[in-house]
């Protein structure tokens, strides 16, 4: 038989995980220094649960099927739904509570840069505090994890879905096609122009409405036409606030009409992040208030996060060809088995000490130890020999400089952390 995986369905090589790992111990310790408790929400839900107030078109866009029992469940598409869905279930947890976390998630999208129909996600959410707060919260957290992982030419822009509402309440009446609206314009970049406008024409029944309602939302304002134009529709959001404390806290940002976000469970200040560097990526990150989705599991309770793919992230570091430091690694080779509990000796200490370390455990001649270092881009090669063992030293190589000396242990991990420093 061929091997082969469904389309859109990837492997993720070491090379490629190493990167991800990277994330996620930039985002577990932000999440430390911020108070967000990491979890792992259920990657099952039952369709119910991921449907609701998620929009129409949401069984087309995951994965979902019958289980054994007939019951109809889905794969989780998003963090969000069922983080939000334990806390709802467990009201006895004090709030405002401040959750988090960092695990793949499926969508039945059409494969494109970037997004694959299995992909990781990072999450921070909180629910039962002030919307405002919370907001300047999570975005200053997104702010840090984009600064720390190396990232420098980003930009988040914020809008608010009830401003956007209030406009496209001008032109349609029920709630469903405000909704229905919302969703087409989400589809912006997704579309070309003349299909983009078509399906506005569907919903607002004219293309002259559609091109309207396209001007205001596109059109290239500053934050006072944005102002005036909030007062004119009587909006009260803390949207202008989010953005003035913001600014003051060098946090790179725009008010962006046009950002409206998807899901219909979004009721308040939104956002999303791009790389200006790499647009072809798409948002790097996206999340805003979600008050909707809380009331439809049943809870008066008050929500906001954001969320980021960990592959556009790597995708966008890549772009910007920034360069993190390795820590440094050193590969073991030894001449033949009788030297091989004396190597894990001293690989057992290198490793205490907190370098990165493999041994040979093939039965390969030395050369093929070597040549099997050098592919694997071990920067020091360690050869332990009779020789190495009765002096209780061993023949460290750089790699690079082609240069060897004998040395003891001690001295091997002093040179190694003062190159490191």
């Amino acid at each position: 038989m061929k091997l082969r995986l469904p389309r859109g369905i990837r492997d993720i090589d070491p090379e490629t995980y190493e990167k991800f790992e990277y994330i996620y111990i930039v985002f577990s310790n932000l999440c430390k220094r911020y108070n967000f408790q990491i979890m792992e929400p259920a990657t099952i839900e039952l369709f119910e649960t991921l449907s609701l107030k998620s929009g129409p078109d949401i069984e087309k866009e995951i994965y979902a099927f019958r289980d054994k029992a007939g019951r109809k469940v889905g794969l989780r598409f998003d963090l969000t739904v069922g983080i939000t869905r334990y806390v709802v279930m467990h009201p006895e947890i004090p709030k405002p509570v401040k959750l988090a976390a960092f695990g793949v998630q499926w969508r039945y999208d059409e494969p494109q840069h970037g997004r694959y129909r299995s992909f990781y996600a990072w999450d921070i959410e909180i629910f039962g505090g002030d919307e405002k707060k919370s907001c300047i919260e999570v975005l200053l957290f997104a702010n840090s994890l984009f600064k720390e992982v190396g990232l420098k030419n980003y930009e988040f822009k914020i809008s608010d879905r009830r401003l956007i509402e209030s406009l496209v309440a001008k032109y349609v009446k029920s709630e469903e096609k405000i909704l229905e609206t919302l969703r087409v314009i989400d589809k912006y970049n997704k579309l070309s122009p003349n299909e983009f406008i078509q399906s506005l024409a569907g919903v607002l029944g004219s293309k002259k409405r559609a091109n309207e309602l396209l001007n205001i939302i596109k059109k290239s304002l500053d934050i006072e036409d944005i102002a005036q134009l909030a007062d004119k529709i009587g909006y009260s959001g803390p949207l202008f606030e989010v953005y003035d404390t913001l600014k003051q806290l060098s946090v790179p940002l725009t008010i962006d009409l046009s950002i409206v976000r998807g899901l219909d469970y979004y009721d308040g200040v939104i956002f999303e992040a791009y790389d200006k560097s790499n647009t072809r990526v798409g948002a790097i990150a996206g999340g805003g208030y979600y008050s909707r989705l809380t009331r439809a599991f049943g809870a008066d309770l008050s929500a906001i996060g954001i969320a980021g793919g960990v592959e556009r992230l790597v995708l966008a570091l890549e772009s910007s060809a920034i360069q993190r430091r390795e820590p440094t690694k050193v590969y073991i080779t030894t001449t033949d088995d009788s030297v091989f509990s004396y190597a894990i000796v001293v690989a057992n200490k290198l490793r205490n000490a907190g370098f990165i370390v493999d041994i040979n455990i093939s039965n390969r001649g030395l050369r093929s130890q070597l040549e099997y270092a050098n592919k694997k881009s071990f920067k020091y090669v360690l050869i332990i020999g009779k020789k190495e063992k009765e002096a209780g030293k061993v023949t460290v190589r750089h790699m690079d400089e082609r240069w060897q000396k004998l040395v003891s242990v001690d001295e091997l991990i002093s040179m190694l952390k003062e190159e490191e420093t």
